[in-house]
């Protein structure tokens, strides 16, 4: 029993750590990769963390109340009423960053990230989407279905997105961090504004 809810916690902690990165780059979406003030990332840092602590609260109590007390029906109920609001929690701010970021794309997001960053978010929301919704659907449903007796499907849509999510951020790089050279209209702008400025410097010398 003790082997089987530190794999099953360490299965979801595994899923929570990926969903709290995104967290943590989420504000990219609305600065647009832009210097931001340093209340909104107190503001941001604090939510993300409060969000993300209660999350692993609930994780906690879920793998405690199913597995160390045996017998208690009601406590094991409990425990994966846990289990699915934090899968649910999961589902539905992942879902929420993944359309403003497509929202944010279209219009600016698109010439203010690299390739590997873009392919790396997108990979990132599509893959802990997959894992999440899986985990959730299967914690309706009783122990002689699929989604709970079979070991392939256990591993290609638990385990295996998990992997990918590992290969993926250590090969792209985590989400929400690759940010493009600056247009080229910026730079002419600036040198342009650079070298209007160098005359009045010569005159006040």
């Amino acid at each position: 029993v003790a082997i089987y809810s530190a794999s099953m916690f360490f299965n979801y902690f595994a899923g929570l750590s990926v969903f709290y990165m995104l967290l943590c780059h989420a504000r990219h979406i609305k600065t647009l990769f832009a210097k931001s003030s340093k209340a909104f990332k107190i503001v941001h840092l604090a939510v993300g963390g409060v969000l993300a602590l209660f999350m692993f609260v609930l994780l906690v109590l879920g793998v405690s109340f199913m597995f160390h007390r045996p017998g208690h029906k009601d406590s094991t109920t409990a425990g994966m009423r846990c289990i699915q609001t934090m899968l649910a929690m999961v589902l539905a701010f992942t879902l929420a960053l993944a359309v403003a970021f497509v929202v944010r794309f279209k219009k600016h997001l698109r010439s203010r990230m690299t390739k590997c960053s873009i392919a790396s978010t997108l990979l990132v929301f599509l893959l802990l989407e997959l894992w999440a919704s899986f985990m959730f659907a299967r914690s309706f449903v009783s122990l002689f279905n699929p989604a709970r007796s079979s070991e392939t499907m256990f591993f290609l849509l638990n385990f295996f997105p998990l992997m990918l999510l590992s290969i993926v951020t250590l090969t792209f790089g985590q989400p929400l961090t690759g940010t493009a050279p600056a247009p080229a209209e910026t730079t002419e702008e600036a040198a342009a504004e650079t070298s209007a400025s160098k005359p009045e410097e010569v005159s006040q010398v």
